[in-house]
């Protein structure tokens, strides 16, 4: 699916976002996965975000590195959607 659907806000929007479904799932949203790059601290950095639920709701991101990981455990970024937004 594509980014321009409304979802996503900002400049650091991701392109493309995949959603994956079980083989036999009959309800429910799956899970999707994007990227993007953000900006923090000055560094760009590339972060695979993970989100469900038809809200496209960020519940998870994952890092390149485990030192990336413990440095922005807490982040939120701009492109993040969270269902009360």
């Amino acid at each position: 699916m594509e980014s321009n659907d409304g979802i996503f806000k900002g400049d650091e929007n991701p392109s493309r976002i995949v959603n994956i479904r079980g083989w036999y799932q009959g309800s429910g949203d799956g899970t999707y996965y994007y990227n993007t790059t953000q900006t923090v601290d000055g560094k760009k950095i590339e972060v695979l975000t993970e989100a469900g639920g038809a809200m496209i709701a960020t519940t998870a991101h994952y890092y390149k590195f485990p030192a990336l990981a413990k440095e922005y455990a807490s982040s939120d970024y701009y492109a993040d959607h969270h269902g009360d937004d």
